[in-house]
């Protein structure tokens, strides 16, 4: 079973990525399916993911992640 996934990455590693690395980042983010309950997943399948990864927007870390990645991508389009 193949999904869209994400690894999380930590701030300091997200200020060390060039621009177009971070919004390829943010894409990826947006790309992830909302929630397990909206996927096709069952919940069996939903245990069976592989954990250290972010697979739905859902997720706890997905907001606090989106948010880092979008600020930085603001405060670099700022700086021009």
């Amino acid at each position: 079973m193949t999904r869209h996934r994400v690894r999380p990455v930590p701030t300091t590693e997200l200020e060390a990525l060039t621009p177009a690395r971070l919004k390829n980042y943010r894409k990826a983010l947006l790309a992830l399916e909302e929630s397990p309950a909206l996927s096709d997943l069952s919940a069996d399948d939903v245990a069976r993911l592989e954990p250290g990864f972010i697979y739905f927007k859902s997720d706890p870390g997905w907001g606090p992640l989106h948010v880092a990645v979008v600020g930085l991508l603001q405060r670099r389009n700022g700086a021009r």
